[in-house]
């Protein structure tokens, strides 16, 4: 009898949190530009920052490879705006990585998508 009331508890308690998991508020946001489409979940839980600065390098991503087909001004324009707000900054004492030539060859490693989470 008490293994029964115990787990009833326990289906009572996954039973109402996944139910507060899945009310709790959420926005879907999208970014786009040029054919590119990002979309992304904002969950409040406290990775939202995280969430907009992956969502926006993973456009600029994208957009690099439209560059690379076609060498668009403001597709350049906008890589190098979401570069200078969210992309990965290195020492660059020597200023190339202020020219969309090189923040194309190196985006992989300028424009990390990685959200690391503890």
């Amino acid at each position: 009898m008490e293994e029964l009331k115990t787990t009833a508890v326990l289906i009572s308690v996954i039973l109402i949190a996944s139910l507060i998991y899945w009310i709790w508020p959420k926005t879907t946001e999208a970014l786009s530009f040029k054919g590119c489409k990002v979309e992304y979940i904002l969950e409040n839980d406290g990775l939202d920052d995280d969430l907009v600065r992956t969502a926006h390098n993973k456009l600029a991503l994208c957009l690099c490879k439209k560059y690379l087909v076609k060498k668009d001004e403001q597709v350049a324009r906008q890589i190098m705006d979401i570069y200078q707000k969210y992309g990965g900054h290195f020492n660059d004492s020597s200023g190339t990585l202020r020219n969309i030539d090189s923040v194309v060859k190196y985006r992989s490693s300028l424009l990390d998508t990685l959200i690391m989470r503890d």
